[in-house]
């Protein structure tokens, strides 16, 4: 949750050029239907808002007005809706990505297609929709396509196997979380005129990881729940409320967010299957035999889970421990999910206000942690060494237990 899509968008929106048109994509929650239309409909509609025509965002009117222009391109686009009106997804999909060839023949006008959550495309009633892509990828050189992905694992699966030999002719772009510095500058300016103490400032920071989804729909709360309070600086319990807002209640965008998270990876069946294996996850990182122990399975069933998991990214592995690598995500599933799962008041106002408390207990448990000696952190963090294996850099370490620890001044 780097906030690739928002990056994509933005940077596509400022291109100023008659030569290239952008054709942009979410595969998330579309049918094929849905993404024909997406994509023909964007073609159309960035063509002859170059060409500055009247546009709408209606497929018939856009058919209508580049019909004079475009004679061989609608010609083409007849025939792809013709063949999804009869469920004839493999030859549609085909005439979408040669279209763009048609397109280029017929204006001069390259393509930037980009296909959003790409590995979504194998949900899709097609036989090998990697393979279609990837031999129109080498026949098309006029052709631009940038894929991305939230599922990293999935997507890199993808690149070496269905498209292994397209793998040199793709630059692979990782974008990674805001450092310290850049986390720091983005409060600073969100809070203008708000005053943000340090402490509070890298609790937002840490709580988030840096990944700007979660620190600009967090700040933004904060922000408004500071604003409703008629207040000109943060507290404990403002942050508390925020979180509160979104995480805990039900209507939450971050609450609604991962409940579709866990709908759309884990259906039906997979719910007592994975869940159990998550939430045993959430608290810490747990060793195969804990988890297996925690849900009563087998150690070759759980591993296949266990897999399964890791294959939707829900789940990773750091040496001879897996945890679940999203923090809030985390945090959700062991303080909200968790706990309305089990609990027995079936008081929501109660319950709000045990996890406002828990939320403020949080912080002012950071803030004690940051005020610690850098030593005396260092000592704690080797005290809590039991012998555990990491990988670092590809090779595994043994975090060896010790039975004292100690430090001396330096003379």
């Amino acid at each position: 949750l780097i906030g690739k899509s928002s990056f994509i968008l933005q940077t596509f929106s400022n291109l100023k050029s008659q030569k290239i048109i952008p054709i942009y994509i979410d595969l998330r929650a579309n049918s094929f239907s849905h993404f024909g239309y997406k994509f023909l409909g964007s073609m159309l509609y960035h063509y002859l808002k170059n060409k500055g025509l009247e546009v709408r965002e209606d497929l018939k009117l856009l058919k209508d007005s580049a019909r004079d222009y475009l004679p061989k391109t609608i010609a083409s686009i007849q025939i792809i809706e013709d063949n999804i009106k009869n469920l004839q997804f493999d030859q549609a999909y085909q005439g979408l990505l040669t279209l763009c060839t048609v397109f280029k023949q017929e204006t001069g006008v390259s393509c930037i297609v980009i296909f959003d959550e790409f590995h979504l495309l194998n949900s899709f009633r097609i036989k090998s929709p990697f393979a279609i892509l990837a031999q129109e990828i080498m026949l098309q050189k006029d052709t631009m396509y940038i894929m991305s992905s939230s599922q990293i694992s999935y997507a890199k699966r993808i690149l070496a196997n269905e498209l292994s030999l397209l793998f040199g002719n793709f630059e692979s772009i990782h974008l990674a979380a805001f450092d310290y510095a850049t986390s720091c500058q983005f409060l600073q300016k969100r809070f203008q005129n708000i005053r943000l103490p340090k402490n509070l400032m890298d609790f937002l920071i840490g709580f988030s990881e840096g990944r700007p989804f979660y620190l600009d729909i967090l700040s933004n709360k904060v922000k408004e729940k500071t604003k409703e309070l008629n207040r000109n600086e943060i507290s404990r319990s403002i942050i508390a409320q925020a979180f509160n807002a979104l995480i805990y209640d039900s209507q939450g965008i971050l609450n609604q967010y991962f409940a579709s998270l866990l709908s759309h990876n884990l259906n039906g069946a997979d719910y007592s299957n994975f869940l159990p294996i998550l939430l045993s996850a959430s608290t810490r990182g747990c060793k195969l035999t804990e988890i297996s122990r925690a849900t009563n399975r087998h150690g070759r069933t759980i591993s296949k889970q266990i897999s399964a998991l890791m294959d939707k990214d829900l789940l990773s592995k750091v040496g001879v421990f897996y945890r679940i690598h999203d923090k809030i995500f985390r945090f959700w599933l062991k303080s909200v999910y968790q706990r309305k799962r089990i609990s027995l008041t079936a008081d929501p106002i109660s319950e709000s206000h045990e996890f406002c408390t828990e939320i403020e207990q949080e912080i002012q448990l950071f803030s004690d942690e940051g005020k610690k000696d850098v030593l005396i952190r260092a000592m704690d963090l080797f005290k809590a060494f039991k012998n555990e294996i990491i990988v670092l850099g590809n090779k595994l370490f043994k975090f060896c237990q010790f039975d004292d620890v100690r430090h001396w001044p330096i003379a």
